[in-house]
């Protein structure tokens, strides 16, 4: 070789050629630099690299790029003048080759006899003491039957409630469940209120873990229209669809035993 070859410290090549350096990984003074579709490879001072290199692997690929270093500049190997589109600096630019070529195909698997820990959502104390306005409220049918009569045409018209026969308290006495803007839900005595929106909460609590409202809705199943409820008895998906306008004249049919459903006072969930 002649005294230019000796000095060759850059290559630039296709970056798909990179793969015949794939044994070269260990070799921390090779570095990498990606323009394009160009992998510039340099090395640092003249060694062993330059007979390891040039010889079996970079010399027989198309479109190969030689350049040598001299007072700080690059040249194209057998040119006097620099050659301004070399990217390297002093040769300490770019990556190791470890970081771009590894040893073959990877495949994540599951260690065995391993199982992943389903994700527990419960409710807990909201520490950080936020102003939280309710949007939503638990109570008896009876308790806001008896509130409706009082209540004005406006004050119903803003809410929307949604019933059952059953609950879980074992007391047999149907429950309603009621939606409104913030702030504007009736004060009834014996009654859970929510903040909340799309994923609900007693007030002066918070979701454990705390996730955004669409990491707990995705990871408890909850379909578009769902509204999650989340408190002390567990986690509850209601339909949006079983919410419907109150009226003094569903409300009464709900406590008679007529489906509320027939009329615009709320629906069955």
């Amino acid at each position: 070789m002649t005294n230019d070859w000796k000095e060759i410290r850059c290559a630039s090549l296709r970056v798909e050629d990179l793969r015949v350096l794939a044994d070269l990984r260990g070799r921390a003074e090779i570095r990498v630099l990606i323009a394009g579709d160009r992998a510039w490879v340099c090395w640092q001072g003249a060694s062993a690299v330059t007979v390891e290199i040039l010889p079996g692997r970079i010399l027989p690929l198309e479109g190969l790029e030689l350049f040598v270093e001299r007072a700080g500049l690059w040249y194209r190997l057998g040119e006097h003048l620099p050659n301004l589109g070399v990217p390297f600096g002093k040769g300490d630019d770019g990556v190791s080759l470890d970081r771009l070529l590894i040893p073959g195909k990877l495949s994540a698997q599951r260690a065995a006899n391993e199982w992943a820990t389903p994700l527990q959502v419960c409710v807990v104390p909201d520490e950080r003491q936020e102003v939280r306005l309710a949007s939503a409220l638990r109570c008896s049918l009876a308790a806001i039957a008896a509130w409706a009569e009082e209540a004005t045409s406006l004050g119903l018209s803003r809410l929307r409630g949604a019933w059952r026969q059953e609950n879980c308290r074992d007391e047999g006495e149907p429950e309603v469940f009621l939606l409104g803007e913030p702030g504007r839900l009736p004060h009834l005595a014996e009654s859970v209120r929510f903040w909340g929106s799309d994923l609900v909460v007693p007030v002066g609590f918070r979701v454990d873990p705390d996730l955004p409202p669409a990491a707990i809705r995705g990871a408890v199943g909850a379909g578009e229209g769902d509204l999650v409820v989340v408190d002390g008895r567990g986690i509850e998906l209601i339909d949006r669809d079983a919410f419907a306008p109150l009226s003094r004249a569903g409300i009464r049919l709900a406590c008679s035993g007529l489906p509320a459903s027939s009329s615009p006072g709320g629906r069955e969930r």
